[in-house]
């Protein structure tokens, strides 16, 4: 079973290159920003939201956190599940409250 991570200390951050529709790990500039310090262990997750109230917004979840590299799952609320959009540097990531 997974267990969904959440932290009232997160803050938002932005994407540090771009994001391709297909990719699987996401480069930002700060990813310690967005659990507020916490880490995450193997079956832990947390819900991330890039392109907030734009659309292009999507919401992803995260499985891994490597300083700013995240391990993430597209189309987590998409018709069409695993697929995602892409995104440009500088886009802000935020976590999904």
């Amino acid at each position: 079973m997974t267990t969904r991570k959440y932290s009232s200390r997160s803050q938002q951050t932005t994407l540090s290159a771009a994001l391709t529709s297909t990719a699987t790990t996401a480069t930002v500039l700060s990813g310690s920003n967005l659990l507020g310090g916490a880490t995450i262990s193997a079956g832990e997750t947390f819900t991330v939201v890039i392109d907030p109230d734009t659309a292009l917004e999507e919401i992803v979840d995260v499985t891994a956190v490597s300083t700013n590299t995240l391990t993430i799952v597209r189309g987590i609320e998409s018709a069409s599940p695993g697929t995602g959009s892409a995104h440009s540097a500088g886009t802000v990531v935020s976590v999904c409250s």
